[in-house]
């Protein structure tokens, strides 16, 4: 049982890191709607890396460019006997699947680092071997039993952008248009940006017009005649319009 000045204190510690995570989840989000939608290929994730490098541990990003290196996580892999050769090459399709999931888990999870990927030696169906394919990274967490609540804490920038997405799952959407997949602001945004958007309005547009152009072309024709009759009634009088 924890002493209740130790509770104060980790209390207060969540609430500051909490703060703290909301307070950049602008950046957060937006690099992970970027990762949702990168492509593979090294030039990409070299590009990813330059512009979001604390978006994961750097050996995370050099497992990319180069065989697996001896990452801090080797000795959780010799305490289950066998050693992952999963990297986060394959975490972009991963987080994808949330756009267009019903039900993520358990793969949300083991994004998240709460739930252990199986190895290929417990492998025993399709889904199992899909899931192998997931990189393991863990996070700190825990069950507080007092409060009812449980305590997530990130190792890197992707797992608090996945977390902080979880706990608004509505933001997550595909873009109407173009099908990029994007974290909505409003939960009515149907488009990832204003381009889309006005594109769709001005195709909309188009439509119409095809469709009822020309009865709008002969309606505004008569009102137009109609129009220069009543004025030159008004300039010249009647006897001169006959």
């Amino acid at each position: 049982m924890w002493a209740p000045e130790y509770k104060e204190f980790s209390k207060d510690a969540r609430r500051l890191y909490e703060k703290e995570r909301r307070s950049k989840h602008r950046s957060l989000f937006a690099a992970l709607e970027e990762f949702a939608n990168l492509r593979a290929g090294k030039k990409l994730w070299k590009d990813f890396r330059k512009h979001w490098p604390d978006f994961f541990p750097s050996w995370n990003y050099d497992e990319i460019e180069e065989p697996k290196p001896n990452a801090p996580y080797d000795e959780f892999d010799e305490l289950r006997g066998e050693r992952s050769i999963a990297t986060i090459a394959d975490h972009p399709e991963h987080v994808a699947m949330l756009w267009t999931d019903v039900t993520p888990d358990p793969i949300l999870g083991m994004l998240l680092g709460i739930v252990t990927p199986p190895l290929q030696s417990e492998v025993e169906t399709h889904e199992d071997a899909y899931y192998t394919t997931v990189a393991y990274i863990p996070a700190h967490w825990y069950v507080d039993w007092d409060d009812g609540a449980l305590v997530y804490r990130g190792t890197c920038g992707f797992q608090d952008a996945l977390y902080l997405l979880s706990r608004e799952s509505w933001r997550a959407k595909v873009c109407a248009k173009c099908e990029y997949k994007f974290i909505a602001k409003r939960p009515a945004q149907k488009y990832c940006s204003t381009d889309c958007s006005e594109l769709v309005q001005r195709e909309l547009k188009l439509r119409w017009w095809a469709q009822n152009g020309a009865d709008k072309r002969r309606k505004n024709s008569r009102v137009g005649k109609r129009r220069c009759t009543a004025r030159r009634k008004l300039e010249h009088g009647p006897e001169e319009t006959r």
